[in-house]
C-alpha cells in the first residue's frame, strides 16, 4: 500500500520476567488456584 513507509512506528520495549515457584503450596493447591477454585 503506498504510503505505509512513511508511518512511524516506534512501540515501547516490553520486559516480561518469569516468577519463582512458591515451595510453600501443594500441586493440589496450585491446580485449584489456576482453575479459579481457590477462595480467599
Amino acid at each position: 500500500m503506498p504510503g505505509l513507509a512513511d508511518i512511524d512506528f516506534d512501540p515501547p520495549r516490553v520486559r516480561i520476567e518469569s516468577k519463582a515457584a512458591d515451595p510453600d503450596i501443594s500441586a493440589a493447591e496450585a491446580t485449584d488456584f489456576r482453575s479459579g477454585a481457590r477462595q480467599g
